[in-house]
C-alpha cells in the first residue's frame, strides 16, 4: 500500500511539473510575441538620423542599429583604398550594451582604421565629457577640438610630428566613430574631408 501511493505521489509530481513546463514555454512564446513589435522599443527623439527599423536590433530595451549593418555608414573605399570589415557585434561599457563595428582601409604603408559605435544616446557614451573640456596638455601629442557642422562634435589626438593619430566624434547625438590613423600627415589640416566620407546624413 505506501509503495502504490509512493508511487501516486510520483506521478503526480511528474503531471504537476510537466504542465508547468509546458506554461512556461507558452508565457516564453507569449513574451517574445509581445516584445517582437516594433512599437514596444524606445527610440532616441534626439536623433535627426532615419533609420529603417529593418537594420535595428533591440538591445537592453533600446532599438540599437545591428552591428552588422553599421557597415552601412562606411564609405566603400577611403584614399584608394577599400574597406576590409574586420569584425562587429554587441560590447558593453558601464553605463549599457551597445553595437559596434570596425573596419580597415589598407595599403602597404598607410592605415586608417575605424571603429563605429552605436550607442543610441550620449547619456549612454562614458566619455562624452572629453568632447566638452579635452585636457590641457598631453605629453608628446597635440590636442585639437574640431570645427565640424551641427550634430557633429569631436576631437583630433595627433603624434607632434604627425605621423600617426586618431580622430574621435560623436555624431548625431548617438553614433560614437574613432578613425586611427598612421601615414596620412595631411589629414591633420584636411579632416573634414575624411569624417563626411562616412554616410550619416539622410
Amino acid at each position: 500500500m505506501k509503495k502504490l501511493s509512493f508511487i501516486l505521489f510520483l506521478i503526480i509530481i511528474l503531471v504537476s511539473c510537466e504542465s508547468n513546463e509546458s506554461q512556461e514555454i507558452s508565457n516564453s512564446e507569449n513574451d517574445t510575441e509581445a516584445t517582437s513589435g516594433i512599437s514596444d522599443l524606445k527610440f532616441n527623439e534626439d536623433v535627426n538620423i532615419k533609420i529603417s527599423k529593418e537594420k535595428t536590433i533591440e538591445v537592453e530595451g533600446k532599438e540599437l542599429v545591428a552591428p552588422n549593418r553599421l557597415f552601412d555608414f562606411y564609405p566603400s573605399s577611403l584614399k584608394n583604398m577599400k574597406l576590409e570589415k574586420s569584425s562587429s557585434g554587441e560590447s558593453r561599457s558601464g553605463l549599457g550594451r551597445f553595437t559596434t563595428s570596425t573596419g580597415v582601409y589598407e595599403s602597404k604603408d598607410k592605415l586608417i582604421k575605424v571603429r563605429i559605435a552605436d550607442y543610441y544616446s550620449k547619456e549612454f557614451f562614458p566619455d562624452y565629457n572629453l568632447f566638452k573640456e579635452l585636457p590641457s596638455e598631453d605629453p608628446g601629442y597635440v590636442l585639437k577640438k574640431l570645427k565640424l557642422k551641427d550634430g557633429y562634435i569631436g576631437f583630433m589626438r595627433w603624434e607632434e610630428n604627425y605621423t600617426y593619430g586618431y580622430i574621435s566624434i560623436f555624431v548625431k547625438n548617438r553614433f560614437h566613430v574613432l578613425i586611427d590613423v598612421d601615414g596620412f600627415s595631411d589629414l591633420k589640416d584636411n579632416y573634414e574631408d575624411l569624417i563626411y566620407k562616412f554616410k550619416f546624413e539622410n
